[in-house]
């Protein structure tokens, strides 16, 4: 299950392929890079252990801080951006002070694709349905 190669440690994954063995230091420090960096979602503790594996990584409290960062990350389960069909129903000085509040940037999707229309309204419902619970409306 674990092998030793030029002084490194791996263990193998479920799948096969070796993960790198970290310290709970060295797992703490990476954690909000994969969490928020440039392939980050802000995703929450389950898909964030799985992303660390995914990258190469391991280490016996990646689940435990996982949770953690997830936890403290202010925008778990709020989105950076929402995609509106030139409807209506995103506007007004309420929705534009809850988007500011949360620092959520509005996109508008062009005429020219009207398919893309249908698709910002399943993905807002979506996203307005969490944001309900989050806020506890």
């Amino acid at each position: 299950m674990y092998s030793l190669r030029d002084g490194i440690l791996y263990r193998r994954s479920f799948l096969g392929p070796l993960l790198r063995c970290l310290s709970q230091t060295e797992g703490r420090r990476i954690l909000p890079d994969i969490h928020s960096g440039d392939s980050g979602n802000h995703s929450g503790r389950r898909s964030l252990a799985v992303k660390s594996k995914m990258e190469g990584y391991y280490w016996l409290s990646m689940d435990e801080n996982a949770k953690n960062v997830a936890k403290r990350c202010e925008r778990f389960g709020i989105p950076a951006a929402i995609v509106s069909d030139n409807g209506k129903q995103l506007q007004g000085k309420n929705i534009d002070m809850l988007f500011d509040t949360f620092n959520i940037q509005k996109n508008k999707s062009t005429p020219i694709y009207p398919k893309s229309n249908g698709q910002a309204e399943v993905t807002n419902k979506t996203i307005a349905t969490n944001l309900k619970k989050k806020l506890g409306a």
